[in-house]
């Protein structure tokens, strides 16, 4: 893949996360506030869940690929990572709070399929 000739938008045209966030967007909500699951449109509960699988299939590969980069940097003689120590664990920090994100639209998805189960006739 070349480099991304149009700064701001996905090289690939594939935004799952900034998708998820725009859907996020259309949904009710309750007072408090939370997603109101009841009120939802059952096809937006739909495409939610299938926004929810993409999102999380693109952090998990992600989520892997920065894993094996960092796995791959490189000892010195006294078993300290060549690279800055800052940037690695700004990169750990990173992981874990994608971590945190994977188990919200976990919890998301879950909760999706729940209410969708709950409306088929």
């Amino acid at each position: 893949m070349g480099s991304n000739q149009n700064p701001g938008k996905s090289a690939t045209y594939r935004a799952p996360l900034h998708d998820l966030c725009a859907m996020l967007c259309l949904l009710p909500k309750t007072a408090d506030p939370r997603i109101d699951f009841a009120e939802a449109d059952p096809e937006l509960l739909l495409a939610l869940t299938s926004q929810l699988d993409l999102t999380l299939d693109c952090l998990h590969q992600g989520i892997a690929g920065l894993g094996s980069l960092l796995a791959c940097v490189p000892l010195d003689d006294a078993g300290d990572a060549a690279a800055p120590r800052q940037s690695i664990a700004s990169a750990g920090a990173l992981l874990a709070d994608l971590g945190q994100v994977l188990l919200y639209i976990h919890e998301l998805s879950i909760a999706c399929r729940s209410h969708l189960a709950d409306r088929a006739p």
